[in-house]
This record gives C-alpha cells, structure tokens and sequence, in this order.
C-alpha cells in the first residue's frame, strides 16, 4: 500500500472510532484548514507536514508513535519507490 493512502486510511479509521462526523469537524479540532485536510483525503495531495499529522493526532486522540503503530504500514511503500520498481 502507498504511504500516502495508509495515511488517509489511518485518520479515517480513528475519525470513526472518536466519534467525529465529517473531516470539516476533525478539521476545526486540529485547528488545520479544511482545505488542507480535503486535499490530502481526496487523494490529491500526497504528503502532509508532519506539524499538520501531529495536529491531526492531538485532535484524534492518538500519540503520533501510535499512528503508525497499525497493521496498515505493515508493507507500505513511498510513491517514489513505486515509480522506481514499476
């Protein structure tokens, strides 16, 4: 899986899990602009500064270590490692 779209899937999933409606709502308690976040999440943006994940993680109530303590980084690749085995 790309690190991108791990990433996107992550913040989904604890977005459900903490009871969050929308990304508008998680975007106003990371204090990020909703711009940012729906660029990301849409698939058109494919990185985040880590300053805006750490905000994303203070608002999702989950330490950045455990972010990425999860199954999905497991096999993970960076999108320029798939243009360089593809």
């Amino acid at each position: 899986m790309l690190l991108s779209n791990a990433i996107r899937q992550r913040i989904i999933n604890l977005t459900i899990s903490n009871n969050i409606k929308s990304l508008r709502n998680l975007a106003k308690k990371a204090n990020i602009s909703r711009g940012t976040l729906n660029y990301f999440m849409s698939g058109e943006g494919k990185t985040l500064y880590l300053s805006t994940l750490y905000n994303l993680c203070l608002a999702l109530n989950v330490d950045l270590v455990d972010f990425f303590d999860d199954y999905l980084f497991n096999d993970v690749i960076d999108e320029s490692e798939k243009s360089a085995k593809y």
